[in-house]
């Protein structure tokens, strides 16, 4: 029963929605961010995916994500526990733009160290050409979305065997806080974008020296 009670509470510091609100059943997707010194694991909607109704099921093993719109779960307390300790780094959740008039679809986006590997997660087949040092792209496979990222002359160093409190995640405000028309496209032109990113964040590795620290943004296609 305390084992019980000890995961619930886990999930609700990690997820920002309510346990008694629906929510959709999520999948992940780990993205590689070559050179970055860290991935990326995006969580999206499982196609098709029923919501999940806690109120009916109050007692299933449900792991809210960033956002409140997207969870996921689980039959074994044990691979709940695995993802917890996955999923401590937030980067930020968005909504996609639809074009069909159908609802937004939740996006909820993790940081966790290079070549770390969890149950249920497959990994993007990225093309490995790159721009030249500065903004890098990243297509995700099948999401009308880039991820962009640039990184101090030292990438950060995160392994799997460090200890989390090593990187801090933080939101990005400037300069796209006051960004004006036009602007975005200069700021994205070496990777032919246009638009205002729709999710932004920074991530540090503490204490570092030289500083260790990269820049994400989410940007529409």
């Amino acid at each position: 029963m305390l084992k019980h009670i000890s995961i619930c509470a886990m999930a609700v510091v990690l997820g920002a929605g309510s346990l008694k609100a629906q929510q959709y059943e999520a999948q992940l997707e780990r993205i590689e961010l070559p050179a970055a010194g860290f991935d990326l694991v995006v969580a999206t909607r499982k196609s098709r995916a029923p919501s999940i109704d806690l109120d009916a099921s109050p007692d299933a093993l449900v792991l809210p994500l960033a956002g409140g719109r997207l969870a996921l779960s689980f039959e074994d307390a044990g691979k709940m526990i695995a993802m917890i300790d996955t999923l401590q780094r937030p980067g930020c959740s968005f909504q996609t733009a639809r074009h069909d008039g159908l609802p937004a679809e939740p996006v909820s986006v993790y940081v966790v160290p290079s070549r770390q590997s969890a149950a249920d997660m497959r990994t993007a087949s990225l093309d490995a050409r790159l721009p030249p040092p500065g903004n890098r792209k990243v297509e995700v496979p099948g999401q009308d979305f880039a991820i962009v990222f640039t990184t101090t002359s030292t990438p950060v160093n995160w392994t799997p065997h460090e200890a989390i409190n090593h990187i801090a995640v933080y939101w990005i405000y400037s300069p796209l806080l006051m960004a004006m028309d036009g602007e975005a496209e200069l700021m994205f032109k070496d990777v032919g974008l246009s638009q205002m990113p729709v999710c932004n964040f920074e991530v540090e590795r503490t204490r570092s020296n030289p500083p260790q620290a990269a820049s994400v943004y989410f940007v529409p296609k």
